[in-house]
């Protein structure tokens, strides 16, 4: 830009004015440090008679003050004394196609970020002709990665056409990611990652898709970008809510709005402050739920209840097996782990247990995740058979357990409660759940409640049980 004034280029200096702000914005830049840089090209662009220039930057400096809260409502641009429909006239009457684009990605942005799905997919429609206009700028990845979020967003409901529709669109534009973010990791890494995560998610691959958000907040951290960290930490925490688990959520969320804040998205952080106030309640709730007296009965058919009451109205499998290895070096093993399984199943009520082992990293587990499991036992009441001193790999022996749901609860190592397997798309697709419904075809519901892992060579007990017309299945940690 100095260069281009130096030489009286005004109208390259002018072209390089409104890329310059979105580089701000791309940088991470706070956003008072944003709006002050755009005066100076405003300024510029008018005094060089660059009218759709001009207008150009008005649209980026709205969009950022729409961002910290300065406009007539959040995410909008409008505001007193500028009109975006007259400021589009002016930038379309002069063909920048630049500007054009500009507006509608920026508007793309907007009504995503309002929730506003549909107007959002029409912004990014109307963007498509002017693409070329901003190709190798850094607004043009912007525009990919967003769309693949929307379109996941979308996905998830429409017909199969339309569906059908997305994913293509998706594919497309996750190729284009993936190549960028392959020769600039610190500039692309962060958004690949997301956008990965969301399809990982829509797939219903959900541990890849929490792998891919934590890496994306470490990659847009290491990068020095607190408005993809903050968007990653806020797409983990929906993820989160969708599984039913309130606390990893706000924690993400909260972390969320701690840098929407500190970036100087005040608008942004209010939003999610207030999602955050609307969470609070839930999660008191969830709490006290947990503390309710037992009823008489292992479940009703008519309760709802969380995963905590469940398992603790199943058996204290940690004080059990607790209890088995302080005496486990004076009686036989295999014919410890056999009384033990037997004593879960006639305490529990349950129909069948399965003791696993899972292998973590005994130098760090607290930042490690289990990748090898063992199955070590096994008990059935019908036919009744108690088999222990196993040693099967748990993948090689599906059929014996939800691998699926275990490693789920290994990567999140809290309690998971699910209200109906089956047709949960994060299990639906597993063996011993398909297994399990063909040969129950009177169950209508399965509940399912698993235990995470928490220390190295760390074992879990599955039982499953009945109530009702319900089915349980409990993991439970074992120390």
């Amino acid at each position: 830009f100095l260069a281009c004034q130096q030489a009286g280029d005004h109208v390259y200096g002018n072209y390089v004015a409104f890329e310059i702000i979105w580089q701000h914005y791309e940088a991470g830049d706070a956003l008072d440090v944003v709006m002050a840089a755009s005066e100076r090209f405003a300024v510029f662009a008018r005094k060089t008679h660059n009218e759709a220039v001009f207008q150009t930057i008005r649209l980026e400096q709205q969009f950022v003050r729409s961002l910290i809260g300065n406009t007539a409502a959040p995410f909008t641009l409008g505001a007193e004394g500028f009109h975006e429909a007259e400021s589009l006239a002016i930038i379309n009457q002069a063909n920048f196609g630049c500007g054009t684009a500009f507006y509608h990605i920026i508007q793309m942005l907007l009504c995503f970020r309002r929730g506003e799905l549909h107007a959002a997919q029409q912004a990014a429609t109307a963007v498509v002709p002017y693409l070329g206009a901003v190709m190798a700028m850094p607004i043009e990845a912007t525009f990919h990665f967003y769309r693949v979020l929307l379109r996941c967003a979308l996905a998830q409901s429409g017909t199969a056409e339309e569906r059908a529709a997305h994913l293509e669109t998706i594919r497309g534009d996750l190729a284009r990611l993936a190549r960028w973010a392959e020769h600039s990791p610190e500039t692309f890494a962060a958004k690949y990652l997301m956008a990965r995560a969301e399809v990982a998610r829509l797939d219903g691959q959900i541990l890849a898709a929490l792998a891919d958000y934590d890496a994306a907040i470490d990659s847009a951290a290491a990068s020095g970008f607190p408005q993809y960290q903050s968007l990653a930490s806020e797409l983990a925490a929906q993820c989160y809510l969708h599984l039913g688990r309130i606390r990893p959520a706000l924690t993400y969320l909260e972390s969320a709005a701690r840098l929407a804040r500190r970036w100087g998205a005040l608008a942004l952080a209010a939003m999610l402050e207030a999602r955050l106030l609307k969470l609070q309640p839930a999660r008191t709730a969830h709490a006290a739920h947990a503390e309710d007296p037992p009823t008489h009965g292992l479940v009703s058919a008519s309760q709802t209840l969380t995963a905590h009451e469940i398992t603790n109205r199943l058996l204290d499998v940690a004080t059990v097996l607790r209890a088995a290895q302080a005496i486990a070096s004076e009686i036989d093993m295999q014919r410890l782990l056999e009384r033990v399984l037997r004593i879960i199943l006639t305490n529990s009520g349950a129909q069948r247990s399965v003791l696993v082992l899972a292998q973590l990293d005994e130098v760090a587990p607290a930042s490690s995740e289990a990748t090898d499991f063992t199955i070590v036992g096994i008990a059935c009441m019908d036919p009744e058979q108690v088999r222990a001193g196993l040693s099967l790999s748990m993948e090689e022996h599906a059929h014996e357990v939800p691998v699926s749901a275990i490693r789920l609860t290994s990567h999140m190592r809290e309690p998971l409660f699910v209200p109906d397997a089956l047709n949960d798309v994060r299990f639906a697709a597993d063996p011993y759940i398909v297994a399990f419904d063909a040969f129950d075809t009177t169950t209508h519901t399965r509940r399912v409640i698993f235990d995470g892992f928490g220390q190295p060579n760390q074992s879990m007990t599955m039982t499953l049980s009945s109530a009702g017309h319900k089915r349980i299945v409990s993991v439970d940690q074992l120390s």
